[in-house]
């Protein structure tokens, strides 16, 4: 008779095999956040009407990597990471979702906590430093806020805020901006070719034609 294999083997050791994995997929290897994909699972859970999505992106983070290499990019990530982690504490839920890109759940904020704890992030992100030589090598950040609405996706919910995002890097960036219900109050000027065709889809743009007649030729 073979012997019993080690304690690998065994249903206590399995389940802390599972819950090890389990806690390294959902954790970014880098800064020690929750992973994307993580963060959609506990969205997908958690999430209720009068909770809020924050959508941070910092700001010509580009450009760190390409002048003092990706090495201290890396190190500026960790420093951001940590103080996102302490920024936020308690009252809210923050991962990693991509390179640059940080994603936080707070639950039932209004309008004025977002604010407050909007100016924390942008605050405790652009006092993130990296010597290089006897440079300090920082970044600001951008942040898109949107609402959760009853039933609302993560996905859909991550939609919104990058909305918000990109109004916040066109208007000069460094900045929160909040996704409202008739979406964003944009400045004025010429339209984009999207907010056209949304337009015309709800119907809220038409065209009519008016014919030109001649009253001297009597004719059109």
């Amino acid at each position: 008779m073979g012997d019993q294999s080690d304690d690998g083997d065994t249903p206590a050791a399995l389940k802390q095999r599972i819950a090890a994995l389990e806690h390294r997929l959902g954790t970014d290897d880098l800064t020690g956040l929750a992973t994307k994909q993580w963060f959609f699972d506990y969205f997908a859970e958690n999430a209720r009407d009068a909770d809020a999505l924050m959508f941070i992106d910092l700001d010509d983070f580009k450009s760190v990597n390409d002048n003092y290499g990706h090495a201290t990019g890396d190190l500026l990530l960790v420093q951001i990471a940590s103080a996102l982690k302490t920024a936020v504490g308690d009252k809210g839920t923050v991962a990693r979702v991509s390179g640059d890109e940080f994603v936080g759940l707070f639950h039932g904020i209004d309008d004025q906590g977002l604010e407050a704890i909007s100016g924390e992030v942008l605050t405790a992100i652009s006092k993130c430093q990296v010597p290089v030589g006897e440079l300090r090598v920082s970044r600001h950040a951008s942040i898109g806020l949107a609402k959760v609405k009853h039933g609302m996706k993560p996905r859909n919910a991550l939609i919104e805020a990058d909305k918000a995002l990109m109004e916040a890097k066109r208007t000069g960036k460094q900045k929160a901006v909040l996704l409202k219900e008739r979406g964003l109050q944009l400045a004025t000027g010429q339209p984009s070719v999207e907010e056209v065709h949304l337009g015309l889809n709800r119907l809220e743009i038409g065209y009519f034609v008016q014919p030109i007649f001649d009253i001297r030729q009597a004719e059109l």
